[in-house]
């Protein structure tokens, strides 16, 4: 394995990706986070470049934040913490050349509450990578 990332191989299998943080809430929008994801790369035999996952996340938001929201929008607004999931699939056209479409979901999106009172959106997403 080692002898195969020092070479720029790609590695095939699936792996786990965890992170989380944390701010003081006078300093930063999101005081917490948290995230996890399975990422899964060459198990398609005809395939073998191509790659796809799943990953979910929190963000807490500042308390500060949630109460100034409030008192600006005279009470009419309750900011609750977001959460999201993604998914995507990584179609590999030549190895240098990518298209990668994603799925996201996010419950409570933080503008999206404040300004419209909405509670979830959905994102459709497409993505080309070039590299040289």
């Amino acid at each position: 394995m080692k002898g195969k990332l020092k070479s720029g191989q790609p590695v095939n299998g699936v792996g786990v990706f965890v992170r989380g943080g944390y701010a003081p809430q006078s300093s930063n929008t999101i005081n917490g986070d948290g995230s996890i994801a399975l990422f899964a790369h060459g198990l398609v035999e005809d395939r073998p470049y191509d790659s796809f996952g799943a990953g979910f996340y929190y963000n807490k938001i500042s308390g500060l934040l949630k109460r100034d929201i409030s008192e600006l929008t005279f009470f009419t607004r309750n900011i609750q913490d977001e959460k999201g999931m993604e998914t995507f699939y990584d179609f590999t056209i030549t190895p240098a050349i990518r298209f990668i479409p994603s799925y996201q979901h996010i419950w409570n999106p933080l503008i999206a509450q404040a300004a419209k009172q909405r509670d979830h959106a959905d994102l459709f997403l497409a993505r080309v990578t070039i590299a040289w």
